[in-house]
């Protein structure tokens, strides 16, 4: 979900929620789709997948396997990747309502203004609201990685000590957190791209441009 791998290259989560959406960035962001209606089109941002941290946080016989502070960090995430995911469907049915008025060419342009302001509004609460600052050190995207690589960490650590030979039943539990920690950190950052439409050629940007 967050980072690079040879794999399948940048993970979702790493398309959306890399970049921090403050300041000059946020607010040319939110021009940018303005302007894109202005000229006639739109950028649709995508809903992303919440099954992998659903799938770490219900994690059947991991026991004490999966720290506490995974399973924390992946609950937050959780919460926010829904609340993204319900921005980008308002600016969905935004562009359903008003795709047909966007791509008129006869539109007046006092109602054309009116559309692209709506669009920059909705377009800096999805950015802001539903990103934000997710990527800082104390954002929930940030500790989502830090937790979820220092329990791999763990896990590697704990299955390369000889007592598990001595206890299959705890080697097995220890073998299936790994498989399910390190398939979460796949999906979250070393992309195989589960759900993913590719972004724009800006690799910071989380939209894909419809041009007429």
């Amino acid at each position: 979900m967050t980072g690079g791998s040879a794999i399948g290259g940048q993970g979702w989560a790493s398309d959306y929620f890399e970049k921090n959406w403050t300041g000059n960035d946020l607010r040319n962001r939110a021009k940018d789709d303005r302007h894109a209606v202005l000229r006639g089109s739109y950028s649709q941002v995508f809903e992303v997948p919440t099954e992998p941290l659903e799938a770490l946080i219900q994690s059947p016989g991991a026991g004490d396997l999966i720290q506490s502070e995974t399973i924390e960090a992946a609950n937050i995430a959780l919460f926010r990747i829904v609340r993204f995911n319900q921005l980008v469907r308002q600016q969905t049915e935004f562009y359903a309502l008003h795709l047909a008025e966007i791509r008129d060419n006869t539109l007046p342009c006092r109602r054309r203004v009116a559309i692209a302001r709506a669009a920059q509004t909705q377009s800096r609460m999805l950015h802001e609201y539903g990103i934000g600052e997710a990527n800082k050190e104390y954002g929930w995207y940030c500790k989502l990685k830090t937790a979820i690589g220092a329990n791999i960490k763990s896990l590697k650590s704990k299955r390369s000590r000889r007592w598990w030979l001595h206890c299959p039943t705890c080697a097995a539990f220890v073998l299936v957190a790994l498989m399910v920690a390190i398939a979460v950190y796949i999906a979250v950052c070393h992309g195989i791209n589960v759900g993913n439409v590719p972004a724009s050629d800006n690799p910071t940007s989380t939209t894909t441009q419809l041009n007429p």
